[in-house]
């Protein structure tokens, strides 16, 4: 859920000693990726291979904020005028990404929420009130927090304003864009 943790990042021969090591204290208990990946999508964190990847932009799933000032388009001041940052782009995908932030994307990573006690999984079907695609979840769990199906999903941005449903079964089920993270953080920076 957002809390204070660690990633712990070693060479593979000393593995096993560091995990025992770490094990063999009573308050350390071991959890699998299942459980990682219901407190990162609490927390409304992004996955690689989910929620960004080689076909869904940065911008697109809300990481602007990770492009260093430096490396973004020159900013328009209030009179016209630009601001040019030190070094634009020079990054991998940078013509597409600056074009983005320039220009708007037609797609949006949003937070989505059902009431429907029915999980609703990656690949779902997001449909608007006339049951036109208009996206598709690319994260979703059952938050054991919150007792209700969370998801993160692509919708283009024409269908943000409107009524959306996400399809499971064949049936519809009614989904509401929530601000993210789902469960609120309590660590302090």
């Amino acid at each position: 859920t957002g809390e204070d943790g660690y990633e712990i990042s070693i060479p593979k021969q000393d593995a096993e000693r560091v995990v025992r090591a770490l094990l063999s204290d009573s308050r350390v208990k071991p959890v699998g990726l299942g459980a990682r990946d219901t407190l990162r999508l609490e927390a409304g964190l992004p996955l690689h291979g989910n929620d960004i990847s080689p076909t869904i932009s940065p911008i697109e799933a809300q990481l602007a904020f990770a492009i260093a000032p430096s490396r973004r388009l020159p900013k328009i001041n209030s009179d016209g005028s630009q601001t040019a940052p030190a070094k634009t782009g020079g990054f991998p995908g940078s013509d597409t990404v600056l074009s983005q932030i320039a220009k708007g994307t037609s797609k949006k990573l949003v937070g989505l929420i059902s009431k429907e006690p029915v999980p609703i999984r990656a690949h779902a079907k997001i449909v608007n009130a006339a049951g036109q695609a208009v996206g598709e979840v690319t994260s979703g769990t059952v938050s054991p927090s919150l007792g209700v199906p969370v998801m993160l999903a692509l919708i283009e941005i024409e269908a943000l304003g409107g009524s959306l449903s996400a399809i499971v079964r064949d049936k519809a089920l009614p989904v509401e864009i929530t601000k993210l993270p789902f469960v609120p953080k309590r660590y302090k920076r």
